[in-house]
């Protein structure tokens, strides 16, 4: 078995499902998912990788079952450079593709977590 490095961005708030769900007869309407915290968006982005991947050894988010959190930072190009730099350092925090993803939140824009680490492929 190998390992990969992975990278996820997610965002804080309400989501559309894709799903149409029924509230009265003949009327529908999408389904929305909440993400109100990082635990969530981690665990429904899990959930949505192993669906995709078998539950096999995909090298991605869903390899992991939890996260730790690094830091936080204004934008996702600093989260983003901190992450590779992390990668690039072994740092103990996320270097075991057994252990936990790192988190960085970030302060402004659209994207709130990103999810990285090594993940075993």
């Amino acid at each position: 078995m190998g390992a990969n490095t992975f990278y996820v961005t997610a965002r804080r708030g309400t989501y559309s499902t894709g799903e149409l769900i029924e509230f009265a007869p003949n009327q529908y309407r999408s389904g929305y998912a909440d993400w109100p915290d990082a635990k969530t968006a981690f665990e429904r982005l899990c959930d949505e990788d192993r669906y995709e991947n078998g539950h096999s050894y995909s090298g991605g988010i869903g390899m992991k079952h939890s996260f730790v959190l690094i830091d936080t930072v204004d934008t996702i190009a600093e989260a983003r450079d901190l992450a590779e730099r992390l990668i690039d350092d072994c740092d103990p925090r996320v270097d075991d593709k057994r252990g936990p993803a790192g988190l960085i939140e970030v302060r402004e824009g659209d994207v709130q977590y990103l999810f990285f680490g090594w993940a075993s492929s």
